[in-house]
């Protein structure tokens, strides 16, 4: 199935014997969601001698994704996804569709910064010759303007799976009332499509995602886009994408419709490196029982946890001293004092190479929030899972690889 991508791929791009230049963009500081894509790009790129370059807008200084870059850069500014009641409240509060209509927003928000403050850098990257723009499916609202104005035939690049929304605008046939909702909310942690309130429940929820997402965002885009690209029309970008390739592990969904132009690439396990010495010393300690890897991702601040939830996980690990536990904790300052008292055998860092050590042969189990680069990571590595869900499409993910046998879940709120 790779070999037939990357062929389609090449006859999207060019015949000629030099490589093609292609734009991925992704959503603001989108490390994540551009992390999760770097293993099929890197292979396009060495496949057809192609250049691939990231673009993002960056509000910070971003870790090195192994691509080209064409940042716009707005260090004076401050990031709209780093609200304040956003980071606390995925602690207490449940992510409902409703609360989608705010990240949306965040998005939006973005790219008008980046329209005020830099936009002959906009102007800079659209401007040049692209030979295929990839597009975050979530919250690139800049990049979306940046692929339209280049002309360039546009793939739609989905780090989750074939959200209701876009799949409906791109007339993919999905009936979504009789798959699992894509926010799981309010403590429930499963579906049975022979259950009439679970439809009633994914159909309410496919309603007004689609509002929010195709009316409401299309409409605030054309308003937001209008100084890089007149009458921006988000039905239209849609009709005329030349393919979609989703990020989801086909096989761990239920049975859908799909069409002859949408790839699912999820399943493609990139090559295993060697973690480095420096984490070998530590995990390899003869004395230990196996590796756990306790990991949440990008947005889960522990240092505004409540206390008592971050005492739970703290004194739960501390029991654990027959393994070896390696925390990526943020909140945790480089070169200050730990926040929290850990036990010897738990090494507390801001930061992990999570793929090279979930392929680690002492790694026995990771803890996470059941992103879906963490659930293929736990695939590709075949390390069993506990997922603790926060938002978006996190709770699906965990009921679907819960269902395939090997995560268990938790709920934060209990």
């Amino acid at each position: 199935l790779m070999t037939l991508f990357i062929s389609i791929l090449g006859l999207l791009l060019c015949s000629q014997s030099d490589g093609a230049r292609l734009l991925l963009s992704t959503m603001d500081q989108g490390r994540s969601h551009a992390s999760s894509l770097v293993p099929l790009v890197k292979r396009i790129e060495q496949r057809g001698n192609h250049s691939v370059h990231l673009q993002m807008t960056i509000y910070e200084k971003e870790i090195d994704l192994g691509l080209a870059v064409e940042n716009v850069e707005l260090f004076d500014q401050i990031n709209p996804f780093k609200s304040d009641d956003f980071v606390k409240g995925m602690w207490s509060d449940d992510f409902t569709v409703l609360a989608q209509r705010m990240v949306l927003g965040f998005g939006l928000q973005g790219c008008r910064l980046a329209l005020e403050h830099a936009k002959h850098r906009v102007d800079e990257i659209a401007g040049q010759q692209w030979d295929l723009a990839m597009t975050d499916s979530l919250f690139a609202v800049c990049g979306y303007g940046i692929a339209k104005k280049s002309g360039s035939p546009i793939v739609y690049m989905h780090s989750s799976d074939l959200e209701p929304a876009p799949g409906t605008m791109k007339a993919f046939g999905r009936n979504y009332g009789i798959l699992p909702m894509n926010h799981m909310t309010g403590g429930r942690d499963d579906f049975d499509p022979s259950s009439f309130l679970d439809r009633l429940h994914s159909t309410v929820e496919w309603i007004l995602g689609y509002y929010f997402y195709a009316v409401e965002w299309g409409a605030a885009m054309r308003e937001v886009l209008a100084p890089l690209v007149p009458e921006f029309n988000w039905l239209d970008f849609h009709r005329n994408l030349a393919f979609t390739f989703v990020d989801m592990p086909d096989s761990l969904f239920p049975p859908a419709a799909r069409t002859n132009d949408v790839f699912f690439h999820g399943a493609y396990c990139p090559p295993v490196k060697q973690l480095p010495q420096e984490w070998r010393e530590f995990v390899e300690d003869p004395a230990s029982k196996g590796t756990i890897i306790v990991a949440f991702g990008t947005y889960v601040d522990w240092s505004v946890a409540p206390v008592e939830k971050r005492e739970a996980f703290r004194l739960a690990l501390n029991s654990l001293s027959n393994y070896r536990i390696i925390w990526a904790y943020k909140g945790i300052e480089q070169g200050k004092e730990a926040p929290i008292q850990v036990a010897p055998h738990i090494r507390l860092v801001s930061w992990i190479p999570q793929s090279e050590l979930l392929n680690h042969p002492k790694t026995v189990l990771i803890m996470t929030h059941g992103g879906l680069k963490s659930v293929r990571e736990s695939i590709c590595s075949a390390v069993p899972a506990i997922f603790m869900p926060f938002f978006a499409e996190q709770a699906r993910n965990a009921f679907l690889v819960r269902r395939a046998g090997f995560a268990e879940m938790l709920d934060r709120h209990t």
